[in-house]
């Protein structure tokens, strides 16, 4: 049997947050608190600045737009929806012109 796990809250005010690749990314479900389960990230990027280069992951991975625009790159395919699903090779970018983008990564 499982054994039960302990409640937690995280909001992006009070998560372990850090800057990479010129991002904001607060955890809010981080592997460290799931047992490498689950992660569930809030990110803030500005113009013209993204996650990673292209790369992929051996699980899903989706992200949804809070605010501003992304553009996502999946294989060879560029989509601007607000949930994208990459689960194959990917990259994205903020590709707003004026404004910073929050996004939800999990």
């Amino acid at each position: 049997m499982n054994e039960p796990v302990s409640a937690y809250v995280l909001t992006n005010q009070n998560s372990p947050a850090f800057w990479l690749i010129d991002n904001l990314w607060m955890p809010l479900a981080g592997s460290f608190l799931t047992d490498g389960n689950f992660c569930f990230i809030e990110q803030v990027c500005g113009v013209g600045i993204g996650g990673p280069p292209t790369h992929a992951h051996p699980s899903d991975e989706g992200l949804y737009i809070l605010e501003g625009h992304c553009t996502f790159n999946v294989e060879a395919r560029q989509s601007r929806r607000g949930l994208e699903r990459l689960s194959q090779s990917h990259a994205w970018l903020n590709t707003a012109s004026l404004s910073m983008c929050r996004t939800q990564d999990f």
